[in-house]
């Protein structure tokens, strides 16, 4: 099995939907049959995103300023 993920553990990872677009740190990668999630850590809080939910630059969404 070949599994090309895009980011690596601890880099540092933006939710694109996020307005405030804090940096966050990648801390799990999860394969499952579904695909791939990846875990991301801000302070104490981990929340559980897709790929192409992420960004490894700050991003300006429509309608977040």
């Amino acid at each position: 099995m070949d599994i090309k993920n895009k980011y690596r553990l601890t880099e540092i990872v933006y939710v694109m939907t996020d307005p405030d677009q804090l940096e966050r740190f990648v801390t799990e990668i999860i394969i499952t049959i579904n695909g791939m999630m990846y875990g991301i850590k801000y302070i104490d809080t981990v929340s559980y995103h897709y790929e192409f939910e992420l960004s490894n630059t700050k991003n300006v969404v429509a309608g977040f300023n």
